[in-house]
């Protein structure tokens, strides 16, 4: 029933409490790994990609004068989770390129239908062979994306460039932008939010 913006940070709260439960479940048998203090090199790290109620039911009450469905009700209750979407196991000594993003996700907040939203995604190769993107794809006309450099070398850095064109959108509204490129996943997604009125 909160606001969006809240909702968001709310999913960042929801995510941390995972990985805080791993820092102390059963024997701690996590901790090295997330602190990245394991004997044997290894290490857990994490991708977060806080949605809020962007991806929730839209069928299901928000309304704060129906506690009994939007607070109460076990289909509400469903909708507070987070979920694991992928896990990768990346082996010390292959030689891979990684295409890691200081951000997987960025929410404009509100915005006015007709609004030209802009924002720039900053990503590395931050694997040990070189990191080559061969398409960028957009899930409809209102996405555009631009790369600065297909092709980066271990430890390269490079911009994507996303334009959302507002005009066509309503209410909470997702929009995924996915490099393919020759790493492991073979494909990465990245995410715009924004809450479109009228």
């Amino acid at each position: 029933m909160a606001k969006t913006d809240y909702n968001v940070s709310l999913t960042k709260r929801r995510i941390s409490s995972l990985i805080n439960y791993l820092y102390t479940h059963g024997g701690k048998e996590f901790k090295p790994y997330l602190d990245n203090t394991a004997q044997n090199g290894g290490h857990l790290t994490f991708v977060q990609i806080p949605f809020g109620e962007y991806t929730a039911n839209k069928l299901i009450s928000d309304n704060v004068n129906d506690t009994k469905n939007s607070v109460y009700s076990r289909k509400a209750g469903l909708e507070r989770k987070i979920e694991i979407q992928s896990v990768s196991l990346i082996v010390a000594d292959s030689s891979y390129a990684e295409l890691k993003f200081d951000s997987e996700i960025f929410d404009f907040g509100k915005s006015a239908k007709g609004d030209i939203l802009t924002h720039t995604f900053k990503f590395t190769n931050s694997g040990s062979d070189t990191l080559v993107i061969s398409e960028v794809e957009t899930q409809c006309n209102c996405t555009q994306a631009e790369v600065s450099q297909q092709i980066l070398i271990p430890g390269e850095s490079a911009i994507i460039k996303v334009i959302l064109n507002t005009a066509t959108l309503k209410g909470l509204s997702v929009r995924k932008v996915i490099l393919h490129s020759n790493t492991k996943e073979g494909a990465k997604e990245i995410s715009l939010t924004t809450e479109v009125f009228d």
